[in-house]
């Protein structure tokens, strides 16, 4: 069995890709290649290949197509409301890892403002900078990059549905209840067991619910990202429905102190890497 799960960053492509892996223990597994070489052997052993789909500013994205041959192709969807809130928090533990020497000290800032001031902050505007510190980019150039990405992964979608009949997973099925695994499941004929995220990914895992962008959004950011998510959400059938919490609650424990953990982690890491033994101290 050849499985392919593909999908955008934040869209629950890893939970997925693990319990694949504890199902078909023996298979070759690859986590986000840039693209799957197959080897001999492969035609004798099970796959499990998890692909991501989009790319940051100044970066290829992975060929996905080099995964077409495989016997299974799963699509992993979510509300890209909630998937750019999940993105704007795990960013800076991405950039603290592939680039230690910026100071992130500004988003623990901003996160506490949002914290305590709520409605009155709002969200597009820490997604420009963070696209400008990062990219380089204007707020201009920060949502065509967005709405391309958005429009690059509808066109795989678009491909996929010509060319194959994907099993597509919505990550809210997920986090909501079994039934779509039990369709999964029933598709390719293999049961997916629960289990944890391996330590590797531990700071992947956030928070896992649904609906948690109307406790962030103000009417600004509605504004600014309604535009540029309609074709998605019409596309995979999302409620273009923007209410916003009456009263929106910040849960620190997975917005500011999630960041500050981590980046404290990558941090000690980092130093572990760079401290010299006692037998080179000698």
């Amino acid at each position: 069995m050849h499985i392919a799960i593909l999908g955008q960053p934040r869209t629950g492509t890893t939970a997925l890709y693990t319990r694949f892996c504890a199902a078909l223990p023996a298979a070759r597994a690859l986590f986000e290649p840039s693209c799957y070489v197959p080897e001999p052997t492969d035609c004798s052993r099970d796959l499990v290949v998890k692909m991501l789909i989009g790319a940051l500013p100044g970066q290829e994205p992975a060929q996905w197509s080099s995964c077409l041959a495989c016997t299974h192709l799963v699509l992993v969807v979510r509300d890209p409301r909630d998937t750019l809130l999940s993105a704007l928090l795990f960013f800076p533990l991405w950039i603290a890892r592939q680039r230690p020497e910026q100071n992130l000290a500004w988003v623990v800032q901003w996160l506490k403002h949002k914290e305590h001031q709520g409605r009155s902050v709002s969200l597009w505007p820490y997604f420009v900078e963070m696209l400008r510190q990062y990219g380089g980019m204007d707020a201009d150039e920060a949502s065509a990059w967005y709405c391309g990405q958005l429009e690059a992964f509808l066109k795989v979608c678009e491909m996929l549905s010509g060319m194959h009949t994907p099993c597509v997973v919505r990550y809210e099925d997920m986090m909501e209840s079994r039934g779509s695994f039990a369709q999964l499941e029933a598709r390719i004929g293999c049961l997916l067991p629960a289990v944890p995220l391996p330590q590797a990914y531990r700071s992947i895992l956030r928070r896992g619910t649904v609906g948690e962008w109307r406790q962030w959004f103000t009417q600004e950011d509605v504004e600014y990202f309604r535009p540029l998510m309609q074709p998605y959400l019409r596309y995979h059938n999302y409620a273009d429905e923007w209410t916003l919490a009456s009263s929106p609650r910040i849960n620190a424990a997975t917005s500011l102190q999630y960041v500050q953990t981590w980046l404290r982690v990558i941090h000690r890491e980092r130093l572990s890497r760079f401290r010299p033994t006692m037998k080179e101290q000698r």
